[in-house]
């Protein structure tokens, strides 16, 4: 087993300045690591408050929103949040489907 031993004090000097590099690179680096098991990301807490609709025949979006979203807000950022909610691509729905609305 080799050991090293430095006995110069510029070198020593480095050689903690290193030390201290690597460890605080290693605390930051386990740090992101252990975050998410500590706090772990809430997926669907914006599920819990909606309204689920049943959509029928010419039934529209905008009616939906209007009708089921909230009453001060804008009807177009209803009408977004229903389709980001329901991962919707158009405003395009059919009869039967199943929309979750944000509450009023």
């Amino acid at each position: 087993m080799a050991s090293v031993l430095v006995t110069m004090g510029r070198t020593r000097i480095r050689v903690r300045r290193r030390g201290r590099l690597l460890l605080a690179l290693l605390l930051a680096v386990l740090s992101v690591l252990v975050m998410p098991l500590i706090f772990p990301a809430r997926a669907h807490d914006g599920d819990a408050a909606t309204v689920t609709v049943v959509v029928r025949p010419g039934d529209t979006l905008w009616e939906l929103a209007r009708t089921y979203g909230p009453q001060d807000a804008d009807t177009r950022l209803t009408v977004h949040r229903i389709r980001q909610l329901n991962g919707l691509a158009t405003a395009a729905i059919r009869p039967g489907q199943r929309l979750q609305i944000p509450p009023r």
